[in-house]
């Protein structure tokens, strides 16, 4: 059965309003700081010290301008726009802690920004990224398939294991998430989710996770266990 297409777009370009577009970051005169432009031309102040503690590759691929400000262009619209280094920004100078925009994200900046703290190798913000999102969703301020979507791409198995164990998703019907499998009320099952989604998801992971579910049947009573299959085929796929 087709999967329903009333899914937004994948990739969004989140155009800020004119009030955002400016320098980011309140910071102290002396700071050294790194002027980040996003893809959509955004530009975004970041103290070098922070930037350093989260990655090397940052400072070493930035440049000085004219004016001696050193810089860095982003380019690729789908992963570095202003709607992903908006939360970077806040994850980086504040740790998330008092971050409302890691709570609102979709399911395409959730994952545009797993995969940009992928390819500029900041595996500590990404955990700390994960982390703030998980706790959202057992706040109920982030929707199951936004932290279950990015645990994924970012390949993090604990909380993938987590969230499969859990018997609480209950939502297909009540979201309206898809109509591929009407007599589902599980929230996470990979029929009810675009296939780009699963596209980003590596594919022993994709395997896994996919297998996974088809332990048990339809009632969310009964999916306590699929976290550990998970784990076991996880392992079969890695050997």
């Amino acid at each position: 059965m087709p999967i329903s297409t009333t899914y937004p777009p994948l990739y969004t370009i989140s155009h800020p309003p004119p009030t955002l577009s400016k320098v980011a970051g309140s910071l102290p005169g002396n700071e050294e700081t790194l002027l980040l432009f996003s893809a959509d031309r955004i530009p975004f102040r970041i103290p070098t010290h922070q930037l350093a503690t989260a990655s090397t590759a940052f400072l070493s691929s930035s440049s000085l301008n004219r004016a001696g400000q050193r810089q860095l262009r982003f380019s690729d619209p789908r992963i570095e726009t202003s709607s992903i280094l908006n939360p970077f920004s806040e994850l980086i100078l504040d740790a998330g802690l008092t971050s409302p925009t890691l709570l609102k994200l979709n399911v395409a900046t959730a994952t545009g920004l797993v995969r940009f703290l992928q390819k500029w190798d900041c595996p500590g913000l990404l955990r700390l990224a994960l982390a703030c999102m998980h706790h959202g969703y057992t706040a109920g301020a982030v929707k199951s398939w936004v932290i279950f979507m990015a645990a994924c791409v970012a390949e993090d198995a604990d909380i993938v294991a987590s969230m499969l164990n859990d018997p609480r998703h209950g939502g297909w019907k009540r979201e309206g998430l898809s109509k591929a499998a009407d007599d589902l009320t599980l929230d996470i099952d990979v029929r009810g989710y675009p296939f780009e989604w699963w596209a980003m998801v590596p594919a022993g992971f994709q395997w896994a996770v996919g297998k996974a579910m088809t332990y048990g049947d339809k009632y969310p009573q009964s999916v306590r266990g699929r976290g550990d299959v998970f784990r076991e085929l996880l392992k079969a796929a890695k050997a």
